[in-house]
């Protein structure tokens, strides 16, 4: 059973865990790109969302999204 984090709807601020995992993985040369961090979350067993009025994480379970959650809290 896929689980749904939400990383921004309207009016809601990204999350703190979502800020620390996209500083970790960004080189500084520029932003990383919907294609960048899909394959980065691929290893996480999730994807990447963007959808209307709302972005976030879509993981296999609820186990590996809570490793990730741990990970970059």
């Amino acid at each position: 059973m896929s689980v749904k984090m939400t990383l921004w709807s309207t009016g809601t601020p990204v999350v703190t865990w979502w800020n620390n995992f996209y500083c970790q993985h960004n080189t500084g040369i520029g932003s990383l790109s919907e294609i960048d961090i899909n394959q980065i979350l691929k290893e996480h067993y999730a994807k990447y969302v963007i959808a209307y009025k709302e972005i976030y994480v879509e993981f296999e379970d609820e186990q590996y999204a809570s490793m990730f959650i741990l990970k970059y809290s």
